[in-house]
């Protein structure tokens, strides 16, 4: 990090030489720039209708004046002063510390300069002071790095319980609907095996009648072929006397009284 001495110096420092300001000039759009260095840059452009800024690149129709800045070379020169660690006023070692305009001054200015009468204190016990201060407040700020790590870490850990939380109720839910899932094949299963012999015992049933209803068929047309013979005599005596008419007739009459419904009923199979 810069040092505050470092950026005054690039503040009081010409763009074009990189040097401190050597009689500082300004220019109308407000920048500054060394008097031979702007001059010499502009003579090498002699040739040239239009004079340019160095830096903004502002154009001027004819050569500016250039005149001195004075404020800008009154702090160039106490800069320098300060680097040198001599009073510019006084040019007496600045060894005491004004604490009202915060600035380092000489014991001729505290005694009849400008700081007469101001609160100062040496060099090196302002240096021990502002030492102190700045030992205070890396401590506080160890204090609190030290409480954001922690925080950091307690937050880490709990991202991680919350993860292994997130996960294990993800678990939980996948083993009860596969519980679940079971329990509903387990019963689809037990249904379709009761609708499977339902329909085992209806088909049986209706098998048996479809036999039953065949048998009888048979036996009817064994019977009808019987009643057509009977049915062929033309004497009245051998159809009469005939076994085989009086076994029908027989039959017959006991068919009617027994007869019953011969339509099947299948309805009861899957009450």
């Amino acid at each position: 990090m810069a040092s505050s001495s470092s950026r005054q110096e690039d503040d009081f420092s010409c763009s074009i030489c990189l040097q401190l300001f050597d009689v500082p000039v300004s220019l109308a759009c407000g920048h500054n720039f060394c008097k031979k260095c702007v001059e010499g840059l502009w003579g090498s452009e002699a040739a040239q209708v239009r004079f340019t800024c160095p830096q903004c690149r502002r154009r001027y129709a004819k050569k500016p004046e250039l005149n001195k800045n004075v404020f800008i070379a009154d702090l160039v020169e106490k800069f320098k002063d300060s680097q040198r660690g001599q009073c510019r006023d006084h040019t007496e070692p600045m060894r005491y510390y004004c604490q009202k305009h915060a600035r380092l001054v000489c014991a001729t200015c505290m005694l009849a300069g400008d700081h007469r009468g101001c609160d100062a204190i040496t060099v090196e016990g302002q240096q021990t002071k502002m030492k102190e201060t700045i030992a205070g407040e890396k401590t506080r700020m160890e204090k609190e790095k030290a409480t954001e790590e922690n925080a950091v870490t307690s937050l880490r850990k709990s991202f991680k319980s919350f993860q292994d939380l997130t996960e294990n109720v993800k678990d939980r839910i996948k083993e009860s609907f596969a519980f679940e899932r079971r329990l509903l094949d387990e019963e689809e299963q037990e249904a379709l095996r009761g609708v499977q012999e339902k329909s085992r015992q209806g088909l049986s049933w209706i098998q048996n009648k479809i036999e039953e209803h065949v048998k009888k068929i048979e036996t009817l047309t064994q019977d009808v072929g019987k009643l057509e013979k009977a049915m062929a005599l033309q004497d009245p005596i051998a159809f009469l006397k005939d076994d085989q008419v009086t076994f029908l007739l027989i039959k017959i009459h006991m068919e009617e009284r027994n007869a019953s419904s011969t339509t099947p009923e299948t309805r009861g199979i899957w009450q």
